[in-house]
């Protein structure tokens, strides 16, 4: 097995992960018990086959999700337990410091309380690695702008870097927007958190809130998008980008070979994500292959608020599921990269992948999800950076900070890491132009040899 431990740090982390659990419980048609619910009627070998990825199965036959939930207080963590999913978690996988106030602060994520909390999820983790047959690494869900999914978040990724070597982190980070933002030092948690990120991750898919509310309301058509409709947006994203790892199809693949494929520099390792189709009623007949294609490049379909139209694609992984024809999963991507190729890096010859999972997603005939490594991402790092300097420059709010147990150079590392990383991203564009130029001078002098 290939067994992958999960994280729900913060509450945007144990929000959007209660959701993912019940999402792919439907999915492997688990009850909220951990019991196969067609197990009386037999037993359907492509749900349970690789069950095992997130799931470890008890004596009793019951399959309890490999996770554990961490938080600085305890009002989230109850509030799940007395939820209807509540039973399908262990009470020994729930980690937080009771009542903790002043969790919105990234140093006392990081540094304080959360430096406690982390050594005892660090021995649970432990033991979950232990229990693995041969486990292939951690998922990580948070928000980045709070103490908790950022300070707390961060810490866990630092302690899994040096404690667990060889193991794969692959995150799912909710950043905050301008727009949208609830806490006024959001731009000092996110650029330390969108540096640890930098450092201890090996993919990170990137979400904005403000372009999740965005597609709730414009693509659903819900007025007023609630936090559970936010959370099972993003769930499209994280149950298809697992899809893979948990259900037989054409061209499966590991955490691994999906960074082999949308990673070609170890820091650029950021993606953006979009679905196909975004309907208000899921039930509906199967839209053609090349329509599910179009729609994933669509900038409005795009789980941040960037424009992918007007930046370069290094690398893109498409994921198709449910009954999808493999002839017309090659014809859609190569008519839509030949339609495009201004867009993507002429070093990159093999730059869009395809994986089709056989199973569809609950309550779709088939789907498409689309992971792009795209220099799109900058806008979202630069947008960061932009506040970050604004209040740093006027040392804004940084005793708190001080107080526990940072220093001003902390600050400016992380500013500095964030800068290298979006100038790391523009000299993608910088050599694609000069590529682009140069054959276009070298047909000149074709042409002008063939006259």
């Amino acid at each position: 097995m290939r067994e992958i431990i999960a994280l729900e740090v913060g509450s945007c982390g144990i929000n959007v992960g209660a959701s993912f659990w019940r999402e792919i419980a439907r999915e492997h048609k688990l009850d909220f018990n951990g019991h196969y619910a067609l197990k009386c009627a037999g037993v359907d070998d492509n749900d349970l086959k690789n069950i095992q990825v997130y799931f470890s199965e008890s004596r009793t036959g019951r399959y309890v999700p490999r996770n554990l939930f961490v938080d600085l207080e305890n009002k989230h963590l109850d509030g799940l337990l007395n939820t209807d999913i509540g039973p399908f978690f262990r009470p020994d996988s729930f980690f937080y410091e009771s009542g903790l106030s002043g969790a919105n602060n990234w140093a006392r994520g990081y540094n304080g309380e959360g430096l406690k909390l982390s050594k005892r999820v660090e021995e649970r983790l432990r033991l979950e690695v232990e229990c693995c047959e041969k486990y292939q690494g951690f998922q990580l869900i948070h928000g980045v702008g709070g103490g908790a999914g950022g300070g707390l978040g961060s810490r866990l990724l630092t302690e899994i870097k040096d404690n667990f070597t060889g193991s794969h982190m692959l995150s799912f980070s909710v950043f905050p927007h301008v727009e949208l933002s609830e806490i006024v030092i959001d731009p000092y948690n996110s650029i330390l958190t969108a540096h640890r990120l930098i450092e201890n991750s090996n993919q990170s898919c990137t979400f904005e809130n403000k372009a999740l509310f965005d597609i709730c309301q414009k693509k659903l058509g819900i007025l007023k998008p609630t936090l559970g409709d936010i959370n099972t947006l993003l769930c499209l994203i994280i149950d298809s980008y697992t899809s893979s790892l948990r259900f037989n199809g054409l061209l499966n693949v590991d955490l691994r070979k999906l960074a082999v494929n949308l990673v070609p520099q170890p820091r650029q390792h950021f993606f953006l994500n979009s679905f196909a189709p975004l309907i208000q009623n899921r039930e509906y007949h199967c839209q053609s292959v090349q329509n599910l294609t179009t729609s994933v490049f669509n900038p409005s379909h795009t789980f941040a608020d960037v424009d992918v139209d007007k930046a370069t694609f290094i690398a893109c992984g498409l994921i198709y599921r449910g009954e999808v024809s493999a002839k017309k999963v090659d014809e859609a991507i190569f008519q839509y990269q030949e339609d495009h190729s201004q867009r993507f890096l002429s070093w990159m010859p093999s730059s869009i992948v395809q994986c089709m999972v056989q199973t569809p997603a609950c309550d779709y005939d088939c789907s498409c999800c689309i992971v792009m490594n795209s220099t799109a991402i900058t806008k979202i790092f630069q947008n960061i950076h932009d506040r970050f300097d604004v209040m740093f420059q006027k040392n804004a709010f940084i005793h708190w900070y001080l107080k526990e147990g940072m220093e001003d150079n902390e600050f400016m590392e992380a500013s500095s890491n964030t800068e290298d990383l979006v100038h790391e991203y523009e000299t993608n564009i910088e050599e694609h132009e000069e590529d682009e130029h140069s054959d276009d001078h070298s047909d000149v002098h074709s042409d002008d040899h063939s006259n």
